[in-house]
């Protein structure tokens, strides 16, 4: 909820600041008032978002499409690196720095299934996530 609530207002300052162009051009010929109208609401629409976004993932869980997976953690033993995923579910990883979900969600395409067990380059710069069906957890790199 942090991460949507400062995404929001970094938004909201970018339009303040940059006016931009007084939230289009295109709409201020609607009203006069638009542009005032707008920054008059955003105190509501902030205060509004706490609930709106406990709201939201009530709904996504209650779906099947909430995210809840703890996240892999990454582990140099010495002879290379680890993956320890407290989830009962599979692991994908990549090396170049790329998603391992790729677009809408599906397995990225230079994804790799993380075999329990395995040891991997220590030099390897990984990205990994956890995933069950529709399920990814958060994203872990080194």
């Amino acid at each position: 909820m942090a991460n949507v609530s400062s995404l929001i207002q970094q938004n909201y300052l970018a339009l303040y600041n940059n006016k931009a162009y007084k939230v289009d051009a295109a709409y201020m010929g609607a009203s006069s008032t638009i542009y005032q109208d707008w920054l008059n609401m955003q105190s509501k629409v902030q205060s509004q978002l706490t609930d709106r976004v406990k709201y939201s993932l009530q709904e996504w869980a209650a779906y099947g499409m909430a995210h809840t997976l703890n996240p892999v953690t990454i582990t140099n033993n010495g002879s290379g690196l680890t993956l320890a995923n407290p989830n009962s579910t599979d692991a994908y990883y990549t090396t170049d720095g790329s998603d391992p979900m790729g677009p809408n969600g599906v397995v990225s395409s230079s994804a790799v299934k993380y075999a329990a067990g395995s040891v991997l380059p220590s030099s390897a710069k990984l990205t990994v996530r956890p995933f069950t069906t529709n399920n990814w957890g958060p994203k872990t790199s080194n």
